[in-house]
């Protein structure tokens, strides 16, 4: 099993509780911080590996005890200055849930 924290959601909530406008409700929402840092922990410890998209988000995982497995997998890539040549024969790449019904449609249209 892979860990994909594409948000670090412990520091999301804490971020969100803490951005203007302040009212109680976001106070109460704070307080869940705890237990969704366990869950991120025994989840990342179940793990293989965890994947994160900053240098600052592993460095602050592993700061925590998240471990060695704590890899960055950036969200963007550089894009090369000349594109690639075109490959020999059809290629395609659906990156998404099948679990999610308009994904499933997405990917079936494309194959059909």
């Amino acid at each position: 099993m892979f860990f994909d924290l594409d948000d670090v959601e412990h520091k999301v909530r804490i971020r969100t509780a803490l951005a203007p406008p302040f009212w109680w409700g976001k106070t109460i929402y704070a307080l869940h911080t705890p237990a969704i840092l366990a869950a991120e922990l025994q989840t990342a410890h179940q793990s293989r590996a965890t994947f994160v998209c900053s240098d600052n988000d592993a460095r602050h995982l592993r700061r925590l005890g998240f471990g060695r497995s704590v890899t960055v997998v950036p969200n963007a890539l550089p894009m090369p200055e000349q594109p690639p040549g075109l490959v020999a024969s059809p290629t395609l790449m659906f990156i998404g849930s099948y679990g999610y019904q308009p994904n499933r449609d997405a990917a079936h249209r494309l194959l059909t």
